[in-house]
């Protein structure tokens, strides 16, 4: 077995009920989203993403969480980088209460100050160990309290880019709070999200002679006049004749159906700026897909 690993990173976990997450790697930090790990990949660490993305389709998911995870780790027989894990914490001493489980079952764990004390354990004195906003940003989610903090370092060893990705994923489906890989819907790139129903990544482009992220950018463009006054009125008024109709399951199908295709279409229009395309998607959808026979 092979021991001579010649590169290592820093994955840091808050052990609070937050559970805020960030990498340290080369005197770089990466915080949620990711976006710059994921963008570095080659072709090659990137088709495994891949592999690993579609084989999240079995459970319906539409992105890697850590039950994906577990299923691919188990059935890949893949070898993980080894790992040194130790807990850190500053000097300010105080009682603590932590959650102790996963995916928001478990229990909570009361740590007393003297419990501190008496153990050894690292201290920070100097500076918080979290990265912190120096320019008045949006208020940085990996801020912690200044009072009190214990943070899980895992260092990870690996040689190769794939034992990166891997070790990464790892860690990450490894944590107290629950993560998942998504692509965006806009620029169809990886990033990491800490809800499920996040749709945009934090990437930023120039739009309109502006900086922005994909989120704010598919923002923009379902505030623009010709969408609101079009798309929105046309879905609008689609959405009350099918509600307007006799209730039974077909009809419930129906509209669940309607949305979700009404939805790729939307992504489309994102990407391309296409809007015709979707206004006859809804103006057609009728004639394309009939309302069901509520006789039969």
């Amino acid at each position: 077995m092979n021991f001579n690993y010649s590169n290592y990173f820093n994955f840091y976990e808050a052990i609070d009920n937050k559970g805020n997450i960030f990498i340290m790697a080369h005197g770089l930090t990466y915080t949620i989203g990711f976006e710059d790990i994921f963008k570095a990949l080659s072709n090659e660490t990137k088709e495994l993403l891949n592999n690993i993305y579609e084989y999240a389709e079995t459970f319906n998911s539409g992105f890697i969480d850590n039950r994906v995870w577990l299923y691919y780790l188990t059935t890949s027989k893949i070898i993980l980088p080894p790992v040194k894990e130790q807990f850190i914490t500053n000097d300010n001493y105080d009682d603590i209460q932590i959650k102790v489980g996963r995916n928001g079952k478990g229990m909570n764990l009361n740590l007393s100050k003297n419990e501190f004390l008496d153990n050894q354990i690292t201290k920070i004195k100097s500076k918080p160990l979290f990265p912190t906003n120096k320019k008045d940003e949006v208020k940085s989610s990996l801020q912690l309290e200044e009072k009190f903090y214990i943070v899980s370092k895992k260092t990870v060893y690996f040689n190769t880019e794939m034992e990166l990705l891997l070790s990464f994923m790892n860690c990450l489906f490894s944590t107290r709070r629950k993560f998942y890989i998504k692509k965006c819907d806009l620029c169809e790139e990886y990033y990491v999200a800490d809800k499920s129903d996040t749709r945009y990544c934090g990437r930023k482009t120039i739009y309109n002679n502006e900086e922005l992220t994909c989120s704010e950018i598919a923002a923009k463009k379902q505030k623009t006049y010709e969408y609101k006054t079009k798309v929105e009125t046309l879905n609008r008024k689609f959405l009350k004749k099918i509600n307007d109709m006799p209730a039974c399951t077909a009809k419930d199908k129906y509209k669940k159906r309607y949305k979700r295709e009404r939805d790729i279409e939307k992504i489309k229009y994102l990407q391309t700026d296409d809007l015709n395309a979707l206004i006859d998607f809804i103006n057609n959808y009728e004639n394309n897909h009939p309302f069901p026979d509520y006789n039969e």
